[in-house]
């Protein structure tokens, strides 16, 4: 073995980190917390429905709408994203390095120890950890590293549209459930003792969605590979690549929060009005990555960008500090301030952290 092995794995230096993933990695990292903040600051089931908790009024429904239209799944695709690109920069410049089996079992000890930070970071700080899901979809990415971008894209497209069938069919699932249980309900009403099957389907309905980073990890290789996350491509590219996920997911994600303000956030409506989500989301977050690309390629925004890459680069202690800074905050031990701010007010919060 080499002598210079032990400083062969050293964190990376300046000089080789790429500025715009980082940008990207820690514009989405801070994106998250705009929807864990939700949850962090309000009952979770207010997180779908302002009527429950947080306010409907002006200021709070437009926070919902904001939230659901142009980052509600988006932030953590566009991380995703960013976590498949890393995969193919950490196996290349391992494998550059080393032999290539050295480099699997470097990325491997990687997700296992990422896995491991996940299941404490859940048990002891955040039950919406993303670490454990994130390193589990790595270890699964390994096998297809060395597909081509449009092998990539076809195969992340495939998981994005079987989760999203997932949920839909879980959607039509659910909607026979509330009849069912709007029935049993009825008889219960009206004094009538309940069947089995009645009694089952009042409690699967009294009973409360959430596996598609895997997908948008494989787009992130593909993007990467083609070049398109290390800013290189034309400005032209960019502004098209921005103008087309948007065009296509604001008009859907308009769709989906409208549907689900008017119905008045009935459950139903939700899994339904949510069918497009998958490509709504993805589209959305390209349209992101297309402007922080072109922001990142300037340096008159480096004043905005830099502190996202400063971010980006230790994703890592700033996921975890923000769940701290949030726990002390809303929980107990702590300040103990869930259910006391109204949905709006949380994003202050959000400018603080």
């Amino acid at each position: 073995m080499p002598e210079n092995h032990a400083t062969s794995y050293a964190p990376v230096a300046t000089q080789d980190r790429l500025f715009t993933l980082d940008v990207l990695r820690g514009a989405a990292l801070l994106g998250i917390l705009l929807m864990n903040i939700v949850n962090f600051g309000l009952p979770r089931a207010a997180y779908q429905n302002p009527d429950l908790w947080g306010g409907n009024e002006a200021p709070n429904l437009a926070a919902f709408a904001i939230h659901w239209i142009f980052f509600e799944g988006k932030m953590r695709g566009l991380f995703s994203a960013m976590f498949g690109a890393g995969m193919v920069i950490f196996m290349e410049r391992a494998a550059a390095r080393d032999n290539s089996v050295r480099a699997a079992d470097l990325y491997c000890r990687r997700m296992l120890w990422l896995m491991a930070f996940g299941i404490v970071h859940s048990w002891l700080i955040w039950s919406g950890d993303i670490l454990y899901s994130y390193a589990l979809c790595g270890l699964l990415l390994f096998p297809l590293r060395n597909l081509s971008p449009k092998a990539l894209f076809i195969t992340g497209g495939a998981a994005l549209l079987a989760w999203q069938v997932f949920i839909s069919a879980n959607g039509f699932l659910m909607l026979s459930t509330r009849n069912a249980a709007v029935a049993a309900r009825a008889e219960e009403a009206a004094g009538r003792t309940l069947t089995k099957e009645q009694q089952e389907a009042r409690k699967a309905w009294d009973l409360p969605l959430y596996g598609d980073v895997w997908g948008m990890m494989l787009i992130g290789m593909g993007l990467y590979k083609l070049g398109v996350l290390q800013g290189t491509r034309s400005r032209l590219f960019y502004l098209r690549m921005a103008l087309i996920g948007y065009g296509i997911g604001v008009p859907l994600n308009a769709f989906t929060t409208y549907a689900m303000i008017s119905s008045h956030y009935e459950i139903i409506t939700i899994y339904m009005a949510n069918m497009p989500h998958q490509l709504g989301r993805a589209s959305v977050a390209l349209g992101h990555a297309a402007v922080l690309l072109l922001l990142a390629r300037e340096i008159r925004w480096r004043w905005l960008t830099s502190p996202l890459a400063a971010v980006g680069q230790t994703a890592l202690s700033n996921y975890i500090a923000t769940s701290i800074i949030c726990a002390l905050i809303f929980f107990t031990p702590g300040l103990g301030l869930i259910g006391q701010l109204q949905r709006y007010q949380l994003y202050f919060v959000v400018a603080g952290v």
